[in-house]
């Protein structure tokens, strides 16, 4: 299957938007979820969840087409994450004491949420401050998110907040091939999945510690394993005479009825049923390619990554300047928020063209195999 769901991609951009705007809303004071519009915009987080399904699915699709030795396979992988991630992260040790500064002294500091917020601002400042080298180290390897805060103190969070889940990236990177290799028979299949629940269990019982969010890749395995589930049944349900409207009716249905968080599982049922039959309906089917594979939207969803980094740097920015230039009124720090994110898009294209891109070209030519590597061959390839 040469398919290249380049409507992915535009998903990957509003998912990307989500977020920045949830994050901008909680830097102005706006964290009362009691609304279920403003309950939808501030949960970034079913926004990442829909990045771990998308992740693998993408994975799921490269491993099956690509064939790909490990290393090569790996090598690609760094690159594709490492080099912007530095970039914002060194731009995130810089801003993080005047963000913290700024958050102490918000005047709307009464409104719900806010104290939580500003005590977790301020906690990765003072983490950064007395354990900088720790924290240095465990960035360095992208594995931060599975340091737990009984070891190392907002490990996930340092320098960079929304980083966590790059660190869950990379774990998920590193035994991606594993995992597929598994698929492949009935037995392999049995022991993979006894083996995630088991992890996952644990995790979740505090086994291995505890962790901010989903940044340890046990703790989120299940949303890897529906997109790789969703990747590996394309083939078989792409060709079914099924209208899309109602599968995606029935998706959302059957999110809402057996999951507590049904945002996300809603989402991806209703985007996975136009992604399979989009074709079998000529009105919605059209509607869905119009809002998900347009040229400006591909070229924002190719750097999507580099917003969801970028964002919040940018925001803490222009939010500081803000403060210090007129002071802050809440809705104008709002409105000043939420002015930060087209101009992150930007600066979000700079770093894919300037950054980005030469290192995907660099680590695509520094592991050109000149002999094709059979599948068989990729699953003897361990991490």
């Amino acid at each position: 299957m040469n398919q290249r769901f380049n409507e992915i991609v535009g998903l990957r951009f509003y998912l990307a938007v989500w977020v920045a705007v949830g994050h901008g809303m909680r830097l102005a004071g706006y964290a009362d979820e009691s609304s279920p519009v403003t309950s939808l915009l501030l949960n970034g987080d079913a926004a990442v969840v829909i990045f771990m399904i998308i992740s693998g699915f993408v994975i799921a699709h490269l491993i099956a087409t690509s064939r790909e030795a490990y290393v090569p396979y790996i090598i690609r992988r760094f690159f594709r994450l490492y080099p912007a991630f530095v970039v914002c992260s060194l731009l995130g040790y810089f801003l993080i004491e005047p963000w913290a500064q700024l958050t102490a002294a918000a005047p709307w500091s009464d409104e719900k949420g806010w104290t939580a917020y500003a005590n977790a601002v301020e906690g990765i400042a003072t983490s950064q401050r007395e354990h900088l080298a720790a924290h240095l180290f465990a960035h360095a390897t992208m594995l931060h998110g599975m340091i737990p805060r009984e070891i190392l103190p907002y490990a996930a969070r340092t320098f960079l907040p929304a980083a966590w889940s790059i660190s869950l990236e990379w774990q998920f990177y590193l035994i991606a091939p594993l995992i597929l290799a598994a698929c492949r028979s009935s037995r392999g299949l049995t022991v993979l999945t006894v083996t995630a629940a088991a992890l996952y269990a644990l995790a979740w019982k505090g086994l291995f510690g505890h962790f901010l969010g989903l940044s340890f890749i046990a703790m989120a395995s299940p949303y890897f394993a529906i997109g790789i589930a969703s990747r590996l049944a394309f083939p078989k349900l792409v060709n079914l005479p099924v209208s899309p409207l109602p599968a995606a009716v029935l998706a959302v249905s059957v999110a809402i009825s057996l999951t507590k968080d049904a945002v996300p599982l809603a989402i991806w049922g209703a985007f996975y049923s136009y992604l399979l039959w989009q074709n079998n309906d000529r009105l919605t089917g059209r509607m869905f390619r119009l809002v998900t594979t347009p040229k400006p939207l591909f070229i924002l969803g190719e750097a999507s990554y580099s917003l969801y980094l970028l964002h919040r740097p940018i925001q803490v920015i222009l939010a500081v300047i803000l403060a210090g230039a007129v002071g802050a009124s809440q809705r104008g720090m709002l409105a000043v928020q939420l002015i930060a994110i087209p101009i992150a898009a930007l600066f979000s294209l700079a770093l894919f063209f300037g950054i980005e891109k030469p290192f995907m070209k660099f680590a695509k030519r520094v592991t050109v195999s000149k002999k094709p590597v059979s599948p068989a061959e990729i699953a003897a390839t361990g991490p």
